[in-house]
């Protein structure tokens, strides 16, 4: 079932949705402070409406996948990411392209999260994904490599990602967007992540 889709910027502000209605989880795959996938994440955050609660997961401590370590015990920040990433009702990930590929922090978390086998926290949630990266070439690499991982997490890809190329060229000094094409970009994708919340969250109940 589909919902009208509406013109104004902010009209998805104006569906009667209590504050915190839905949980969006953010998860940044560059541990660098001044990293341009972050400010991409924070660009993307703020277009949400008033009534989803986004917050994004710190993946920095996050050990690298072990399964000696899985099979002794699951590390408290591990199962503290899963609980994270399975009471979401999406995920929006930005994502470094490091030589062709994934990081490898974030690598790890979705490892951890998609384990033990059976029991994938992702499974079923709408993932959203951004890109930054410095080149004019780059950033189609870690797209595949990324969309291939979040099928077999049993997630489901929701917009079209958004790839900003020569990203740092992108934003002012104070790591804010500043250029419109890509906040189109993003404005688009984040109406597709809404539009899929209030699927799940309006369905239910028009249902007989």
């Amino acid at each position: 079932m589909g919902l009208e889709k509406r013109g104004h910027e902010n009209s998805l502000n104006d569906f009667d949705m209590k504050s915190g209605s839905a949980k969006v989880l953010g998860i940044v795959g560059s541990l660098r402070g001044s990293s341009l996938n972050r400010s991409l994440l924070n660009a993307a955050a703020s277009l949400f409406p008033n009534w989803v609660k986004f917050e994004v997961f710190d993946i920095e401590n996050i050990p690298h996948y072990n399964q000696d370590v899985e099979d002794s015990e699951i590390p408290e920040i591990v199962k503290e990411f899963k609980r994270k990433v399975r009471d979401a009702d999406a995920i929006l990930i930005a994502a470094p392209e490091y030589n062709g590929s994934v990081s490898g922090v974030l690598k790890d978390a979705l490892d951890w999260a998609s384990r033990p086998h059976g029991d994938s926290s992702f499974e079923g949630k709408p993932v959203a994904v951004v890109i930054a990266v410095s080149g004019r070439r780059g950033g189609f690499s870690v797209l595949n490599h990324l969309t291939l991982i979040i099928d077999y997490l049993d997630a489901k890809m929701v917009g079209e990602p958004v790839l900003v190329q020569l990203a740092p060229q992108k934003f002012d000094k104070q790591g804010k967007l500043s250029d419109q094409e890509t906040l189109v970009k993003i404005k688009k994708l984040i109406t597709d992540v809404v539009e899929t919340l209030l699927n799940c969250k309006m369905v239910p109940t028009l249902l007989p």
